[in-house]
């Protein structure tokens, strides 16, 4: 807040008081006016589900007041329904810190618990919610779904039973309670309470689902087909009722419609992983091979390291004469399974048809060496009645239909709670997990409102150029073989003849921007000897050297395997790195240079010192996304996915958007 101007002595005190008063008056009520405008702006934003626009808004006042609650908790509403949940779970509880008595916070931190299977967390918040609100049916229910999920099963019972005496109209309640029955054992007691709820409703949806469910479960599929269709009947947009459908339809062997039904489910949910999967195999049953391999592709898209969908795709497209792609997915599946005899004798097979007679006979002889019968021959494709679960990778059940984790047979509780589903759009975009490049020749900028930008190309370049009519400079910000590019022209400060140094580090970004590193990097080094180098120019001689090197090692890994595949890569990376060491860093290029350090030990597959040097830039600026990025993926990649989450939340809310997607994609469908 700037302060109040001083006034001549010539007016009395009195007088410059009052103007004082009123000047500071005036700009505490602007800054009042701009905050509220801001919460109205951000609040509209998630009101279009227009979320990161709503992000930015919050990101500002928080920077301004971090005092008020309000800001903190419409954040989390928006990351929630970026389904970055615990990135909203941590600002609800900064909303809460600053006020605990806010009695909006609670309701949706519990749902951002339930997201997160942290149900005991949840049900102290509509513990809470309840001592606030006792008779609200929503809190209670949520509550006793909470309980149940914990097996805290008496104590659901009766949440669910006060609900029912004080709402004996909340029909959710009775299949939770038919439920809690089932889950002690009691299978009579579980179907009354269904009955119970079909003499009050009869055209009860879920009740129906409820007891087609349980007799899916006990392989009464006839039964089962006939409650389903009539809870789809009721209410046609449920998407669990025609996946459960689809497999009684599959244990009556009625194909035809278990894939209609699949159909239908992928309608209403394009992303439900088992539909695609038992769609395929259906597909591949009745001789639709190539449908079947889109399904497969698909579920391989989402789960890349989903072995049996690799398995059936090899198998559909050796059949198909689809020889390469075979061979590709077989190579993949024997690097998870080394003593898969099949699949050496299956990627054998598919070598010899494409005239590689040398990779076959390796296969063969791999074969042969182990003295074992093809014990893993392929097996019949007549239809498996068995259901497995979705995190099943036994080779054995290739060709089971996938039941999910979420669809037990007696219904989940999670499947019910009670919640406003918010879909954002930015989460659902494809994303591989390729670390951010170094930054060439570029420094991020921090405005004064601290707001994120991306990198900017540096003003002390535009001193190097010192000749007129200097050819324009493109500096490439992405990985290698992509097209974008950042570019920004040398300005001209004068007549001079260019320095020696700049001509070289000039010809080292041409080079780079033609791919052609080795000539790059010899024009960095000259860069480095030329005896009119200044300090500046060594520095930002160092920064490119670091992401031509990064490009090198990308540009040098195979399909097979992601790490470099030239020994000489490591060497230059090493090189970079000493240069580096050598430097004195400015404080301002600090983080900077631990980033690109990261990035360059990331390359040569040092993720423990890789991850140290991105630790250290987020230390050295706490703002600094593209660090918290690729340490949330180094960390995603070590299957320690809360910290990754936790650092993807943060690169996320300072700009990064394509974090939300990593971060749903790191879950299991």
């Amino acid at each position: 807040m700037n302060q109040p101007p001083r006034y001549r002595k010539r007016h009395s005190p009195c007088r410059a008081v009052v103007v004082a008063i009123l000047i500071w008056g005036s700009i505490a009520a602007v800054a009042q006016i701009n905050t509220e405008n801001m919460l109205y702006m951000g609040r509209s934003a998630i009101a279009a589900e227009d979320y990161l626009t709503a992000i930015r808004y919050f990101n500002q006042i928080i920077e301004v007041k971090p005092h008020l609650y309000q800001p903190f908790y419409y954040r989390a509403y928006a990351k929630f329904a970026l389904e970055d949940f615990q990135g909203a779970e941590a600002d609800c509880n900064q909303a809460l810190a600053i006020n605990p008595f806010a009695k909006d916070v609670r309701p949706l931190r519990g749902i951002c618990r339930i997201r997160l299977a942290n149900y005991a967390g949840a049900a102290d918040d509509y513990t809470w919610c309840l001592a606030n609100a006792p008779d609200d049916a929503n809190f209670r229910y949520n509550r006793a779904l909470c309980r149940l999920e914990d097996k805290e099963i008496d104590r659901a019972a009766h949440d669910i039973d006060t609900l029912l005496q004080r709402h004996p109209t909340f029909y959710r309640a009775y299949a939770v309670r038919a439920q809690a029955e089932l889950m002690r054992g009691d299978t009579l007691a579980g179907l009354s309470w269904i009955d119970r709820l079909l003499a009050k409703k009869p055209d009860n949806a879920e009740a129906w689902a409820f007891k087609g469910r349980h007799a899916l479960s006990k392989e009464r599929y006839e039964d089962a087909d006939s409650m389903l269709t009539r809870a789809i009947a009721i209410a046609p947009d449920r998407y669990e009722d025609y996946l459960a459908r689809a497999l009684a339809r599959h244990g009556m062997n009625r194909f035809d419609d278990a894939i209609a039904d699949y159909d239908r489910t992928i309608d209403l949910v394009p992303e439900h992983f088992a539909a695609h999967y038992n769609r395929g195999l259906l597909l591949a049953l009745i001789g639709e091979d190539n449908k079947a391999i889109a399904d497969f592709t698909y579920v391989i898209g989402v789960e890349p390291d989903n072995t049996l969908a690799i398995y059936n795709r090899a198998l559909l497209r050796q059949q198909t004469g689809d020889y390469r792609g075979a061979e590709a997915d077989y190579t993949t599946l024997l690097k998870a399974y080394p003593n898969f005899l099949f699949g050496y004798a299956a990627r054998a097979e598919c070598r010899r048809k494409m005239g590689n007679v040398k990779g076959a006979l390796n296969d063969e002889t791999r074969v042969a060496r182990a003295n074992l019968d093809m014990t893993f021959g392929k097996r019949s494709r007549y239809p498996v009645k068995k259901v497995r679960r979705e995190s099943d990778h036994n080779l054995e059940n290739y060709d089971q239909l996938v039941n999910t984790e979420a669809d037990d047979s007696a219904g989940t509780a999670v499947s019910r709670i009670l919640s406003n589903e918010l879909f954002g759009r930015v989460q659902n975009k494809r994303t591989d997990r390729q670390l951010l490049p170094p930054m060439a020749l570029s420094l991020r900028a921090m405005p004064a409102d601290r707001t994120y930008r991306p990198p900017f190309f540096l003003s002390e370049v535009a001193h190097l150029a010192e000749e007129t009519k200097q050819p324009q400079l493109t500096l490439r910000s992405t990985t290698a073989g992509e097209q974008s590019a950042t570019t920004a022209t040398a300005q001209t400060t004068g007549s001079r003849p260019m320095r020696q140094a700049a001509r070289h580090l000039i010809q080292a970004v041409k080079a780079a921007d033609a791919y052609n590193y080795p000539e790059a990097l010899e024009w960095l080094r000259l860069t480095v000897k030329a005896d009119d180098a200044t300090a500046t120019d060594t520095l930002l001689c160092t920064l490119q050297t670091a992401s031509i090197a990064w490009r090198c090692a990308a540009a040098t890994t195979t399909a097979d395997n992601n790490a470099p595949a030239m020994p000489a890569t490591d060497i230059t990376c090493l090189q970079a790195l000493a240069l580096i060491k050598r430097l004195t860093i400015p404080a301002t290029f600090t983080a900077v240079m631990a980033y690109n350090t990261g990035c360059l030990y990331a390359a040569m597959q040092n993720d423990a010192e890789a991850e140290r040097a991105f630790t250290q830039a987020i230390e050295a600026d706490k703002d600094f996304g593209e660090a918290y990025y690729n340490r949330g993926i180094l960390r995603l990649n070590a299957e320690r996915l809360q910290e990754a989450q936790a650092d993807l939340s943060m690169a996320g809310q300072l700009g990064l958007y394509r974090a939300y997607s990593i971060m749903k994609q790191a879950k299991k469908p």
